[in-house]
């Protein structure tokens, strides 16, 4: 699998006399998806709207191979108005 990337994680792990331990034979897989850099979501990225976001993020997820689905939404009290909307990896 060419799109894996590997890293070598570490568990702190305090022992009976409270010094630290390293364990450093975990290891993490990251999956990278190939696709277009215009499908890429970038940092800093800004949208019109939340179905600007909506379309971009199912775009990128179509091209991936997986598909995405709305996790949590926080409103402003007063007046409603969505201050932030979170998206999450659903395969």
């Amino acid at each position: 699998m060419e799109n894996l990337d590997t890293e070598v994680g570490r568990n702190e792990i305090l022992d009976n006399e409270g010094n630290l331990e390293l364990d450093s034979n975990e290891v993490n897989l990251t999956y990278t998806p190939q696709v277009l850099d215009k499908l890429r979501p970038k940092k800093g990225q800004q949208f019109g709207t939340i179905d600007d976001v909506v379309s971009f993020y199912n775009a990128y997820a179509k091209a991936a191979g997986f598909s995405v689905r709305a996790w949590t939404t926080n409103k402003e009290p007063r007046s409603d108005e969505i201050r932030r909307k979170e998206y999450v990896c659903y395969k």
